[in-house]
């Protein structure tokens, strides 16, 4: 029979792997990894649906005194103001081309015609503020 001698000094050496701070820290990194993936992943495989838009001539026939269709969610509404927008406010943009065609569908001259779309900051771009009178002394 063979000596079966078992060296009791030394205990057996395992690798016990990382800290568990460590792996807390991994775990929860990991997590936040996978989340943002799936997050991506879902809202290029089922984006969600655009939001409807009215068309130039939906505008055009609300102007002229129709009902708007009932197909949107959000119901286009006519006010009438003393005067008009102040264009030169941050926020608010005009199109030419826009405008033309909104004359040409109400049949009216384009020096009658005034458009303009408000987009609210960010959007629309960095306001500029106002410059201070200098004062000389």
């Amino acid at each position: 029979m063979g000596t079966n001698v078992m060296n009791i000094s030394r205990p057996a050496r395992r690798w016990r792997g990382p800290p568990l701070a460590l792996q807390i820290l991994a775990l929860l990194i990991g997590g936040l990894v996978v989340a943002q993936v799936v997050t991506l992943a879902l809202s290029l495989l089922l984006p969600p649906s655009p939001a409807p838009q009215y068309e130039l001539a939906d505008i055009a026939s609300v102007l002229a005194g129709d009902v708007a269709d009932a197909q949107y969610a959000r119901p286009l509404l006519r006010t009438v103001q003393r005067q008009a927008p102040d264009p030169d406010r941050p926020g608010w943009l005009t199109s030419d081309r826009s405008r033309q065609d909104l004359a040409r569908l109400l049949d009216l001259d384009e020096s009658e015609v005034r458009l303009y779309f408000y987009t609210p900051l960010p959007f629309a771009g960095t306001t500029t503020p106002t410059p201070l009178p200098r004062t000389r002394s």
